[in-house]
């Protein structure tokens, strides 16, 4: 796709935007780059439904009736990426391979935008790196949201849209709409921050002048975009409208509050990851940096971040936090925002601050680039860019957003072996829950065992939940229940207790000891260990799988 920017030929110097990425996969050592949280472990999720067939309507959780995954998931473009790669490198090999992708793509992408503006290779390369280690970018990677890390694609298609404005090539329209498209499959959110940005520039773009032939080469490069994305547009309008109200009331605006922003600790760097401190103190020498040409549409980029920093604010504007302004309380712009059909699924008001991610590295590369001219303009360049990037670096080390690898896929020798038995069957885990941060191990540990689970860690609301109506009807969790408590069971124990699980469809029996409480651990696996018999996989004490017995098949 680069190809088709062919205004834009990268020296062998930004070789140097693959320094970063590969250096942290390499790192990760063969833990999965990032923390362990929900949106981690979800994606890895995917990735392994996706790479067993099942890449959008799964029954390998919230079994039998399954989930759609598609409404879901905000991205799937990581997806399609690491999918073919999990039978290959495993489901963290092919995380880390997308996410370094994705870091390599904002280096390049801040590039090519910043080349796009007016500035020459060199300053151009310091922009790549500093997209790279942007705390937005970075922090968005860390905690498993891969789809906010698409900001590369972002800058390429920005970039695209001022040279197919400006001057004409079929190459560059192609490589414009495909960029287009492809954050679409990226994130449904930045491909409406993408489009909502080129609808506020456009105007000031086209009061600098009209270049022949600039409407129909947008327009080109608009079809392309619609052509390869609308289909998938649709497919997931029909998907996400069922389960997706257009304006989903106040627990969106709760939402809304809770990824809201303060100014003050924006501009910080405490709560939300801002751009690297020097880079963004070049946004305010924009006015003095920009070529003449370029002014206007300065004017409009200004105008643009200065909204994405209003909006971010929420509908509760804060110096420090959300809603510590009594007088502005319930008065911030976003709280219309989210009245608008579709724009109300967007309850993350943080995320716009992408803007200034996109913005900041460029307005360096444009300092840079201003600087040179001067006597001794060179060196002196040279000096900044390698100060900026430098402390970029220590920026990113102290906000410990230097990507690492901080989860362990679950592997311990039982979920091999669960693996290794022969049939399909899913497995039932205990304790029963039904809270989605509670169920998190069991789908994390679906990634070694490989079987469907009832569980699923996503909004209850949008499946179905078997697991409580199976509590209240089955025996068994009566006496499981009050041995876990301590209490007395209402019956003894029975095995009819467990063929009635077997006929449910279950075939293994999962304690995971760590899920219960700990008072009440050893008591509740010595009483199943007399009950149940001795488990035919045991991991230290603190797993344990026992198989259900057989049934007559005539009494189902």
């Amino acid at each position: 796709m680069l190809r088709a920017f062919a205004h834009f030929r990268p020296p062998p110097a930004w070789l140097a935007l693959a320094v970063l990425p590969v250096a942290w996969v390499l790192g990760a050592r063969g833990e999965v780059l990032g923390v362990s949280c929900m949106d981690l472990v979800g994606h890895l999720s995917c990735l392994l439904h996706a790479s067993l067939g099942e890449p959008f309507t799964t029954t390998m959780v919230a079994w039998p009736q399954g989930a759609d995954l598609l409404a879901i998931n905000g991205g799937w473009l990581d997806i399609f990426l690491g999918a073919p790669l999990v039978d290959l490198v495993g489901v963290g090999g092919a995380y880390n391979a997308v996410f370094g992708l994705y870091v390599l793509l904002a280096g390049v992408g801040g590039a090519v935008l910043a080349r796009a503006l007016g500035a020459s290779r060199g300053p151009a390369l310091v922009a790549g790196l500093l997209l790279q280690l942007d705390g937005f970018l970075l922090r968005s990677l860390n905690d498993g949201r891969l789809e906010q890390g698409a900001l590369g694609l972002v800058a390429l298609a920005l970039a695209g849209a001022v040279v197919v404005w400006r001057r004409p090539g079929p190459g560059t329209v192609l490589g414009t709409g495909l960029a287009g498209a492809l954050v679409v499959y990226a994130s449904w959110e930045l491909a409406m921050f993408l489009g909502a940005a080129v609808l506020l520039l456009a105007p000031f773009l086209a009061s600098a002048g009209r270049p022949a032939g600039a409407w129909r080469r947008w327009a080109l490069a608009l079809g392309v975009a619609v052509l390869v994305a609308g289909p998938w547009v649709l497919v997931f309008l029909h998907h996400a409208g069922p389960v997706r109200d257009l304006h989903e009331g106040r627990g969106a605006l709760e939402d809304a509050h809770i990824a809201s922003v303060g100014l003050l600790t924006w501009l910080a760097g405490v709560r939300a990851a801002n751009p690297p401190a020097l880079a963004l103190l070049a946004v305010l020498a924009l006015p003095w940096t920009l070529r003449p040409e370029d002014r206007r549409l300065g004017l409009g980029v200004v105008s643009v971040i200065l909204l994405a920093l209003v909006l971010a604010l929420g509908p509760d504007p804060g110096w420090r936090q959300p809603g510590d302004l009594p007088l502005l309380r319930g008065l911030g712009p976003f709280r219309a925002f989210l009245h608008l059909p579709f724009l109300g699924w967007f309850h993350t008001p943080d995320r716009l601050l992408c803007a200034w991610s996109l913005a900041a590295p460029v307005a360096a590369a444009l300092l840079l680039e201003r600087v040179r001219p001067v006597r001794h303009g060179a060196r002196l360049a040279g000096a900044l860019g390698v100060l900026m990037v430098g402390s970029a670096v220590g920026e990113t080390f102290l906000g410990r957003y230097w990507p690492r690898g901080g989860y362990h896929v679950p592997d311990h020798p039982g979920l091999a072996a669960l693996a290794g038995l022969p049939g399909r069957e899913p497995i039932l885990d205990l304790p029963p829950h039904t809270h989605r941060v509670r169920v998190l191990p069991y789908q994390a540990e679906q990634l070694g065992h490989r079987r469907p689970i009832p569980y699923h860690m996503t909004n209850p609301a949008l499946t179905k939940d078997i697991i409580t109506p199976m509590v209240e009807e089955e025996p068994f969790f009566s006496w499981f229940g009050a041995i876990e408590a301590g209490r007395p069971p209402p019956a003894p124990f029975s095995e009819e207790y467990l063929r009635r699980l077997r006929r449910r469809g279950f075939r293994y029996l999962v304690l995971d000891v760590p899920q219960l409480r700990p008072p009440d651990r050893s008591r509740t696996v010595a009483a199943m260990r007399r009950a149940l018999g001795r488990p035919m996989l045991d991991d230290d004490g603190r797993w344990l799988c026992w198989e259900l017995p057989e049934v007559d098949q005539t009494s189902r």
